[in-house]
């Protein structure tokens, strides 16, 4: 697997998996994307110098996305599987392969339900810190 970094070339691709209806139940915002709102967040995305959005692929197919925040001394990670892919471990090895890259504090917001990024959030050497309304924040020291 490698990690590249997306470019507005993926926003079809990106659109489709963020409205996916599993994809939409995990989100804070259940609610489908238009392709306009999309684009626009895309490009501010692609623009801040704080964000890095990266799509995993093996042998050059698209398997994932895994999107970090640098915010101060924390990298807040988020991640998305392609529907079809899913069962695979791939979410463990794209998050894995980001937090290697980052030598700093990460964190992450994991609804109480997934299941699937808790274990993730885990498997990247991240402890629960604390559950709030639902969302459970992970972070790795």
């Amino acid at each position: 697997m490698e990690l590249r970094l997306a470019t507005f070339d993926d926003a079809e691709l990106l659109l489709i998996w963020r409205n996916d209806a599993q994809t939409r139940a995990s989100s804070r915002n259940k609610q489908e994307i238009s392709k306009k709102e999309h684009e626009k967040w895309l490009k501010a995305t692609l623009a801040d110098s704080n964000r890095e959005l990266y799509i995993a692929e093996i042998n050059s197919i698209p398997v994932g996305t895994v999107r970090s925040d640098y915010d101060r001394q924390f990298y807040e990670l988020s991640w998305t599987v392609a529907p079809e892919q899913r069962g695979k471990s791939i979410g463990k090895e794209m998050v894995s392969l980001i937090t290697k890259k980052i030598n700093k504090p990460v964190r992450a917001e994991v609804k109480k339900n997934n299941t699937a990024s808790k274990r993730i959030a885990e498997y990247v050497g991240m402890s629960l810190m604390y559950e709030e309304e639902g969302i459970l924040h992970f972070q790795r020291k």
